[in-house]
């Protein structure tokens, strides 16, 4: 409709309802819709279809007033100028609070951003355009060029100190700025710290060789045997990586493929390939234990995941671990949480109430896989170790995801190594994962 060649505008009983139509459609989209609706996508569509409806119908003789009066024109003729400082004004002054903006500031941001925009088009932009128009084809002063450089290079350094100081995280109040720290670093720390270790070869010194396979979710539960120390004295814990939908490849009859992603088989054909070099062998080859910890997606998969283990005169113990807990992502929703009740005048959320309000926001598909999983697991003899027992009290209705100012996740499953270490404690306390680890 944008592009379409019109002539004329359509006749008044036409453009009334039109014009109408347009003003519907631009108005619905900032009343229903929310911070959780896609966009620009094609919720997009409905603002975009208004505007071409207004461009077309807009001389409508009663409707269009209200787009043809002066207030309505002014506001257009500052438009742009408006488009370009509001943005950066909001940003900037968030960064000083990090705190959701009360009505009274979205009020005071919204006049000063008009402000800004009146003297940019009076100052900058009708001036611009005048000395253009009176000298075409000629560069603006140098005096000009030398404030846009300035301008730039004054918006290159604030962004580079922002980067380099870490998003200036003096802005945050120190509990959050702390526990935002902590996150970023248990992200990296979590998928190189000791990673040497983890896949070094076993040492001969006695210990019971307990061998981790699985994706993120086994280095999880591997982090939490060594920075929980678990039975520390007792086993040399390593790791091998290997998802569910490898085990489920290596089924003979093709049964348990069929849940697993066609454009995936190329990724784990290699992936069953690289449990064949020798360093993988070998840990194979010495494991007392064998603890399978993938994200398990299916019960099925857990019936050939011993297929992955090197005939051996004397074969390990087979132990099948639970998927973990799944949650939105933690970090972002205690944040929200917060921020919600900031702007509601609430109180902030003690720890039992976060702890309540993450047991009923967990996602119930896993616990229903883990049902399957220690169906199977009995089928086959496997010791099973469920791990949200250790997260989920189920007396008290709550989910450990926060300990005091230190938040024990790292995204929707994955835990951090301060929640590894404090999970280890648990894990060794535990009668269950003392028999199927050291077969006592």
């Amino acid at each position: 409709m944008v592009w379409a060649t019109l002539p004329t505008p359509p006749p008044p009983r036409f453009s009334e309802p039109l014009c109408a139509l347009g003003l519907a459609l631009i108005a619905l989209p900032t009343l229903l819709y929310t911070p959780d609706t896609l966009f620009p996508a094609h919720n997009a569509l409905l603002p975009c279809l208004g505007t071409a409806l207004l461009l077309y119908a807009g001389q409508a003789p009663r409707l269009g007033l209200i787009l043809r009066n002066r207030a309505c024109v002014y506001v257009g003729l500052v438009s742009y100028a408006l488009y370009l400082v509001h943005w950066p004004l909001i940003v900037f002054y968030r960064y000083g609070r990090d705190t959701p903006l009360s009505l009274f500031e979205q009020l005071a941001l919204a006049a000063v951003s008009f402000a800004l925009a009146v003297a940019v088009t009076h100052l900058v932009e009708q001036p611009f355009r005048r000395r253009s128009a009176d000298r075409p084809g000629l560069l603006p002063n140098p005096a000009f060029l030398a404030a846009c450089l300035a301008i730039a290079l004054t918006l290159v350094a604030i962004g580079g100190h922002a980067r380099i100081t870490g998003g200036w995280p003096a802005r945050f109040d120190d509990t959050w700025a702390r526990q935002a720290l902590a996150d970023a670093e248990a992200q990296t720390k979590r998928r190189r710290l000791h990673d040497d270790l983890a896949t070094s070869p076993f040492p001969d010194n006695g210990r019971i060789n307990v061998l981790v396979v699985g994706d993120s979710h086994g280095r999880d539960f591997w982090n939490i045997l060594h920075q929980g120390r678990v039975f520390e004295d007792r086993i040399n814990p390593r790791l091998l990586t290997c998802d569910n939908y490898a085990f489920a490849m290596l089924d003979p009859t093709g049964q348990a493929q069929t849940h697993v992603p066609t454009n995936q088989h190329d990724r784990l054909s290699r992936r069953i390939a690289s449990l064949q070099v020798p360093r993988s062998q070998a840990l194979l080859q010495q494991a007392d234990v064998v603890v399978l910890a993938p994200a398990w997606q299916h019960p099925d998969e857990l019936r050939h995941a011993h297929r992955i283990l090197p005939d051996r005169a004397s074969p390990p113990r087979i132990v099948a671990l639970s998927r973990s807990a799944a949650f939105p992502n933690v970090p972002r929703r205690l944040l929200r949480l917060v921020d919600d009740a900031h702007a509601n005048q609430q109180p902030t959320p003690t720890e039992a109430d976060l702890e309540a309000y993450f047991y009923q926001a967990q996602k119930p598909e896993t616990a229903a896989i883990n049902v399957g999983l220690r169906a199977v697991a009995a089928e086959l003899g496997y010791p099973f170790i469920d791990r949200q027992a250790f997260i989920h009290n189920h007396e008290t209705k709550t989910s450990d995801v926060i300990q005091g100012q230190t938040v024990l996740f790292i995204d929707a499953n994955h835990i951090t190594l301060e929640a590894a270490a404090y999970f280890g404690q648990k894990y060794a306390a535990d009668p269950a994962v003392r028999k199927a680890l050291l077969g006592e």
